[in-house]
């Protein structure tokens, strides 16, 4: 009897995970990145990344949600955590079943000054300005390649 319990706490465990992260309207696809160099400035030839991606609106999305992308980058001299909301994702705007490609800069304001080769990217589907949300995707960004899931 306590496996049957426990096996049933863990399929309705796994089932109630599969729900909340399939809850969300938005999904994200098609992520690349590209290290980009600031070439104004202070910090010109610090080196930064941009995130490319495609959101596909599953269901009505209320106004002031958006994507919030998540990065955890390395280069052979540093490691760097950031964050950064789809300003202009705009996604209340978009019917069931639209796609829109969109694109965020992370570390752009504290880049690096040796080419990053990795990043962790988490997208979460959140409130405008508030840095939290349902995660909806994670892909690993390796030696130029883009990849589901995190990096190893």
């Amino acid at each position: 009897m306590r496996g049957l319990v426990f096996g049933t706490a863990v399929a309705t465990l796994t089932l109630l995970a599969a729900a909340a992260f399939a809850a969300t309207p938005v999904d994200v696809s098609h992520v690349r990145i590209e290290v980009k160099e600031k070439t104004l400035g202070k910090d010109k030839g610090t080196k930064y990344v941009r995130v490319f991606f495609t959101a596909a609106v599953k269901d009505a999305v209320p106004k002031g949600m958006t994507i919030q992308v998540h990065g955890s980058c390395r280069s052979d001299v540093r490691s760097k955590e950031g964050a950064i909301d789809a300003l202009g994702a705009k996604l209340e705007t978009l019917a069931p079943g639209d796609t829109k490609a969109l694109e965020v800069p992370l570390f752009i304001n504290d880049g690096f000054h040796v080419k990053p080769h990795t990043c962790d990217l988490v997208f979460r589907y959140g409130k405008l300005g508030t840095r939290v949300g349902e995660k909806i995707g994670s892909f690993c960004w390796s030696g130029g390649v883009t990849k589901e899931g995190v990096c190893e």
